[in-house]
């Protein structure tokens, strides 16, 4: 009885913990492969992977305001192959189209936050001992430091891909609404759809 109640609270917690994720995942299109969790496209010039991957490094709360792709753009040709972030966008289930956000516009979003944190710890304490301490401020701030890093060294760049070598990296778009059963990365000029 007891290793039945065990395996009925596992299931329980493992439902618990995949509804409160929502990932979307490759449905397949003309010209696509999917390979696992990830869609592969290749044509004359490129190679393209991408997925619906979580972020988890620091950061750890990035994943409550942006939706995130981990993409992979390989140059097959002999000439450099240029990646302008307008070869991205992402479109919800009602065709509504979001870009890729740059790293100065997510810490814009996300240091304005933890700042805000410490000024409301300081509203809110009373006397000294609530106090937010230059300790504390210290510590968000070297915390911010390594997010930034870990943001900078691994954010998908723009820019030109030599012959034969590739750029990977996460493109942050603006957190896709939780109603959205569908979204749509686009490259250039194909459609890779995602469904939860």
């Amino acid at each position: 009885m007891k290793t039945l109640l065990r395996i009925v609270l596992i299931v329980v917690l493992m439902m618990l913990i995949t509804s409160c994720a929502s990932r979307y995942l490759p449905v397949g299109g003309e010209g696509l492969m999917v390979v696992n969790d990830a869609y592969l496209y290749q044509d004359n010039e490129s190679e393209v992977v991408a997925q619906n991957r979580y972020w988890v490094r620091e950061p750890q709360n990035l994943n409550d305001y942006f939706t995130t792709f981990y993409v992979t753009v390989k140059n097959r040709s002999g000439e450099k192959l240029n990646v302008h972030s307008s070869d991205f966008a992402l479109l919800d289930q009602n065709g509504n189209q979001s870009d890729p956000l740059t790293v100065e516009q997510i810490e814009d979003i996300l240091l304005h936050n933890e700042l805000q944190y410490l000024i409301i710890k300081n509203i809110e304490g009373q006397d000294d001992r609530k106090l937010v301490t230059t300790h504390d401020q210290t510590d968000t701030l070297e915390q911010w430091r390594r997010a930034k890093r870990n943001l900078v060294s691994d954010s998908f760049t723009f820019g030109d891909i030599f012959p034969n070598a590739k750029r990977t990296g996460y493109l942050f778009f603006p957190k896709a609404n939780i109603k959205n059963d569908e979204l749509t990365l686009i490259y250039k000029t194909q459609q890779m759809k995602f469904r939860r």
